[in-house]
C-alpha cells in the first residue's frame, strides 16, 4: 500500500491524536520529491527457526511469504525505528517506535516475514496502525490481527482460531478453512468466504458478507451496514428495520428459517439483510 495523504487524514478522523504523528509522517513524505530526500533502505535479516510471530508497527504494511528459510525484511520511514527484532523461545518479536524529530522521507514502507514452505505456525499476532496486513497460504493455530487505519486480507488460510479487528479498514477472508473466527470494525467491508465452524462478525457502518459453509453457529450484527449471506443447510434468524430479503423476496422486518443443525443469527438496526440459498 503506497502511503498517501489519505491514510493520514483517515487516521486523524478515526482515532484523533493517537495517530497524529503517523499521519504527519505520511503527509510530509507524500509531498517530498525524490531529489530532496534519501529513500529509506530495505534491510533483510536471516533468523533462527520460529513457530510464533509477535509484530507491532506503526506505518508499515505487514505480509508473509513462503521461502527456503526464516527471515525478515523491512523498510521503514526514517521516523519509525526498530525497537526489537529477535527470536526468543521460538517466537519472532518485531516492534518499532516513532522518533519525534521531524524528518523528510518517502517510500513504500513494509515488513515481510518469510517462513519455509509447509511450516505450520502456532500463533500469529500482528498489529499495525496505518498499514495493511496480508497473509496468504499459511497454516497456523491461533491468529490475532489488528489495524487501526489499514486493510486486513487473509487468503487460503487453515487455522483453528482467528480474531481480526480494524477501526476504519476493510477485512477479507477468502478460500479459507477456519474453525472459529471473529471480526469487527467501525468502517469498512467485512467479507468471509470459506469453511467455518463458528462465525462472529460486527460492524457499525460497514457491509458484512458470508459465503461458504457454516458447520455450527454464526452471528452477524451491524448498526447501519448491509448484511449478505449465501450459505446452505442452516437455520436462520434475521431482523432489521432495513428489511429482510430471502432469495430477493422481501420478508419484512423479521425472518426465520429452520433447516439443519447450524444456526445463523443476523441483526441490523437499519441495514438491508439479503439471504440467499
Amino acid at each position: 500500500m503506497n502511503k498517501k495523504i489519505g491514510i493520514g487524514v483517515v487516521s486523524l478522523l478515526v482515532v484523533g491524536g493517537v495517530l497524529f504523528s503517523i499521519g504527519n509522517i505520511i503527509d510530509t513524505s507524500s509531498n517530498v520529491m525524490a531529489s530532496e530526500t534519501q529513500e529509506s533502505k530495505e534491510n533483510t535479516l536471516q533468523l533462527d527457526q520460529f513457530s510464533n510471530v509477535d509484530i507491532s508497527v506503526s506505518a508499515a504494511d505487514v505480509s508473509f511469504l513462503e521461502g527456503d528459510s526464516f527471515s525478515i525484511s523491512y523498510k521503514l520511514h526514517d521516523r519509525e525505528r526498530v525497537k526489537q527484532v529477535e527470536v526468543i523461545d521460538e517466537t519472532l518479536y518485531f516492534s518499532t517506535e516513532l522518533d519525534l524529530d521531524w524528518k523528510m522521507d518517502y517510500g513504500d514502507w513494509k515488513v515481510v516475514i518469510t517462513v519455509p514452505k509447509n511450516k505450520q505456525l502456532k500463533s500469529l499476532k500482528v498489529s499495525t496502525a496505518a498499514g495493511d496486513i496480508d497473509v496468504s497460504g499459511h497454516v497456523y493455530d491461533n491468529g490475532n490481527f489488528h489495524a487501526t487505519a489499514g486493510n486486513i486480507n487473509l487468503m487460503n488460510i487453515t487455522a483453528n482460531q482467528t480474531e481480526i479487528d480494524t477501526v476504519s479498514g476493510a477485512i477479507s477472508v477468502l478460500d479459507s478453512d477456519i474453525k472459529k473466527i471473529s471480526s469487527k470494525n467501525k468502517v469498512g467491508q467485512i467479507a468471509l468466504d470459506g469453511q467455518f465452524d463458528s462465525v462472529n462478525l460486527y460492524s457499525v457502518s460497514g457491509a458484512c458478507s458470508l459465503a461458504g459453509t457454516l458447520e455450527s453457529k454464526g452471528q452477524i450484527e451491524t448498526v447501519s451496514g448491509n448484511i449478505k449471506v449465501k450459505t446452505s443447510q442452516q437455520s436462520v434468524e434475521a431482523s432489521s428495520f432495513g428489511n429482510v430479503y430471502w432469495n430477493d423476496k422481501k420478508q419484512g422486518y423479521t425472518f426465520t428459517k429452520v433447516e439443519g443443525d447450524a444456526v445463523l443469527k443476523l441483526k441490523s438496526v437499519s441495514g438491508k439483510i439479503d439471504i440467499l440459498s
